[in-house]
């Protein structure tokens, strides 16, 4: 309840479940002509509630390979569980798409090996998280080098596995003072 805390505010509340921060992670792939949204396989890591899942159903993707993962659910149609350690096979999916979830882990590598792990060659991640400056940040406490700031952490990561990143805006280099979302989507090779 406390996201209705402002009475005034529940579209803002609504949001925060309805599935629409998704849209800025989930919509670009429409620009990449490879996709086969009959056939591909995807996975929405920490989706809350089916909103996300129906808004990748709207993309064209087939019900039976819309797959998701949460820590917590009502829902049957998300697996519960932890992206930092799954129970998928290796090479399971052809996109992952992580939404605002990589920021809330106190070991951000973790959650790439991951998904590097169960995502096929050739495969598509897309991330999106909110870069948080220190100087106003009041909620993490743990060790730095272990926060998601920038996607050029997770360029660095990957460095040796990336085929093509289609799209990167790193809040962190472009508004270091500002909180602001940051998005990366690439296709990885192993």
């Amino acid at each position: 309840m406390h996201f209705v805390e402002d009475l005034k505010n529940l579209r803002g509340a609504f949001r925060k479940f309805d599935g629409s921060k998704t849209v800025s992670i989930t919509y670009p792939l429409k620009s990449i002509d490879f996709i086969d949204y009959e056939n591909y396989k995807i996975l929405s890591v920490g989706p809350r509630n089916e909103g996300e899942l129906y808004l990748l159903r709207s993309l064209g993707f087939n019900w039976k390979n819309i797959n998701a993962i949460d820590l917590l659910s009502y829902s049957d149609k998300i697996d519960l569980g932890d992206i930092h350690k799954t129970n998928y096979s290796d090479n399971s999916f052809e996109i992952i798409i992580c939404g605002w979830v990589i920021s809330y882990s106190n070991d951000f590598e973790k959650i790439l090996d991951e998904m590097f792990r169960i995502t096929k060659d050739k495969g598509i991640i897309s991330i999106g998280f909110t870069y948080v400056p220190k100087s106003i940040d009041t909620f993490r406490k743990f060790d730095s080098d272990k926060i998601i700031e920038s996607t050029e952490q997770i360029v660095k990561k990957y460095q040796n596995n990336i085929e093509n990143i289609y799209f990167n805006f790193d809040a962190k280099n472009l508004y270091p003072n500002e909180r602001r979302h940051s998005i990366i989507i690439l296709r990885i090779k192993k």
